[in-house]
């Protein structure tokens, strides 16, 4: 194999190869009170307290602290969660890990429907796709989810939804501009520039929203030393919903979104070097959503369709693309104000030209029950999976939880949560003609958890211990360049930690922790220790400062062999509130001490960067 075939290998396998394990507002840092109402962990709108998981939610209050930022630093900012790549050149493949696992062990949903991504090694979402400025808040929940959600939530789902109509006409215009650049870098000026424009308006029981950004950067180098690679990304969406009747409602939403990315190479020894490479990549995705009402019911149909296009200019071209289609039908049944269940069917079909045009296709049945007393809970489901290439699966989730009521604005909640997985290989990962192995068996998993979540007047703390066993799991060998699957059981633990405080009407912090552990694998660009503090003070009622401080430990490289030395890094974030409601100028400072740290061996890393703007809502 030549070594420019080895280089593009290595560089679109990173993902994977990344991934492989073997905020003056009182509510600006999402203080988890007892009476926030999550969804992702049942698919039923339950009070915090009567769901038996610990869910984050990052609301719209919360969002508003990372104007300027992106999707990817919003997600790092939470225990458990890592996005490797965040840190780096614009472009470069971004790689979601929960607790340690793969990135196509991450489910992502937007609206409620999953976006898989046939053309990409792991079928993961490529979080470079979507915009934070189109995004009304996001739900987080780790561990086993593969009763309600199916494979490809092994280790965790990230539920994404994002703006809708107003109640009246509503126009936002947002823009930024600053620098993006290497904490080597030499450049000056303006090197990033933002911009988005949204129309919302609702008109009686019918709602429109028109939304568009772009983003542009070209002042930082992928690889160390080299030139600036560009990376431009437009982003179109269109949805809408209508209210037929009483019982019938319809959603429906539009979205294109389209990156030309440069990217560097690979020397004679295969460390990464500079070149001048392009990736110009396309996605379209379509869903609908269709509600019908009925005597303590409601029936659900999701339907999704994505299709991605990635064209690989440089001396070993290639152009990859892949379809994902997914239905989604759901019956949920409240039989009184304790007892709910959710039953459903579930298809999913990937397309992908990986050697030739491949395809797979798998038919779910699920049924879940929720019993939410108050008091006691508890949450038991299971799947049953039938895959074309694997025939029939079984998983099930068991989640009992307990509310100790120590005062009327006091709760501690104990849970326990067991949850199996089954995690197929993508069509790249069988039967791609360089790496690809049409003999990977499919990936199975428990997972087991334990942890308490008080909630007290002025905040929350919870903490939970996890473990979770795979057997097989699959790994990629680096020596024969081809996917496989490992000969023992491998094994990750580890402990999570949330701390969020409010003291007096001005200042509130937060602080996590999480500690990763394996037994048989390879914690790969996971730190084993990571823990970040926060705090956000209203220096009046318009000025507001934020400011964090993360410290991330040792990892070990993608080789397996080189450690990566623990860094920390310091960003602080000003806003001002203008005459107009709703009008806010700020300015963000990352790695405000410029600090030289390595996320990927041998790639830039972000220095200091300041970003401005504002954001207008008419």
């Amino acid at each position: 194999m030549n070594i420019q075939l080895r280089g593009f290998l290595i560089l679109f396998m990173s993902p994977y190869l990344w991934g492989q394990t073997n905020d003056v507002d009182s509510d600006s840092l999402n203080i988890q009170n007892l009476d926030e109402v999550v969804v992702i962990d049942s698919r039923f709108p339950l009070k915090r307290s009567q769901s038996g998981r610990i869910v984050e939610k990052i609301d719209t209050k919360t969002l508003r602290k990372f104007q300027g930022m992106d999707l990817a630093e919003v997600l790092r900012s939470r225990a458990g969660i890592d996005i490797l790549g965040s840190r780096s050149q614009l472009g470069q493949n971004l790689t979601t890990s929960i607790r340690g696992g793969r990135n196509d062990q991450v489910l992502i949903l937007i609206d409620g429907v999953r976006v898989n991504d046939a053309s990409r090694i792991g079928t993961d979402f490529d979080l470079n796709f979507l915009p934070l400025e189109a995004i009304e808040s996001i739900e987080v929940l780790k561990g086993a989810s593969g009763t309600l959600y199916g494979s490809s939530a092994a280790t965790g789902v990230i539920n994404i939804t994002t703006k809708k109509g107003a109640q009246d006409s509503l126009f936002s215009w947002g823009n930024s501009f600053g620098t993006l650049q290497a904490q080597e870098s030499l450049s000056s000026g303006i090197t990033a520039v933002e911009n988005s424009f949204r129309y919302a308006e609702t008109v009686g029981v019918s709602d429109v929203s028109l939304f568009y950004s772009q983003r542009y950067a070209d002042g930082m180098s992928a690889v160390q030393g080299g030139q600036s690679d560009l990376f431009a990304r437009n982003n179109f969406g269109f949805s809408g919903g209508h209210q037929f009747s009483d019982s019938y409602r319809i959603r429906f939403a539009i979205n294109e979104d389209h990156i030309r990315s440069e990217y560097d190479g690979f020397d004679s020894n295969f460390n990464p070097a500079e070149a001048n490479n392009l990736l110009v990549s396309n996605q379209w995705r379509f869903a609908l959503q269709q509600n019908a009402t009925y005597q303590n019911g409601e029936l659900q149909l999701d339907l999704g369709y994505q299709s991605t296009g990635r064209d690989f200019q440089s001396d070993f071209p290639r152009y990859l693309k892949g379809t994902n289609f997914t239905l989604d039908l759901s019956n949920r049944y409240v039989f009184n104000e304790q007892w709910f269940s959710i039953v459903g069917y579930f298809y999913q079909h990937h397309t992908a030209n990986i050697s030739e045009l491949e395809n797979s296709s798998q038919h779910d049945l699920y049924a879940n029950i929720v019993y939410a007393s108050g008091s006691f809970n508890f949450n038991i489901g299971s799947r049953w999976n039938s895959h074309d290439v694997y025939g029939s699966h079984l998983t099930y989730n068991i989640n009992p939880s307990y509310n100790f009521q120590l005062s009327e604005k006091r709760n501690l909640k104990v849970l326990v949560n067991v949850g199996t997985g089954f995690n197929t290989p993508s069509l790249f990962q069988l039967y791609d003609v360089f790496s690809g192995n049409d003999g990977l068996k499919p990936e199975e998993s428990q997972t087991q958890e334990i942890g308490l979540d008080y909630t007290f007047p002025t905040g929350n703390f919870s903490v939970l211990y996890f473990k979770r066993i795979e057997n097989p799991t699959l790994i990629y060998d680096f020596n024969t360049f081809r996917y496989g699957n490992s000969d023992d059981e491998v094994s990750y633990s580890g402990l999570e930690m949330n701390y969020h405080n409010r003291i007096g009407s001005q200042l509130q912090f937060y602080l996590n922790y999480t500690l990763t552990e394996t037994d048989g694998g390879d914690l790969r660009r996971i730190p084993k220790n990571a823990y970040r503090l926060g705090l956000d003070y209203a220096l009046s009622s318009r000025w507001s400062l934020s400011g964090s401080f993360s410290r991330t430990g040792d990892r070990l490289a993608v080789d397996g062999t080189t450690t990566l030395g623990a860094y920390s890094l310091l960003d602080a974030r000003v806003q001002y509130q203008l005459n107009k409601p709703n009008a806010v100028v700020f300015l963000n400072v990352t790695n405000l001490l410029n600090q030289n740290f390595i996320e990927f061996l041998n790639y830039s890393t972000r220095g200091r960067n300041i970003m401005a703007g504002f954001n207008w809502n008419l």
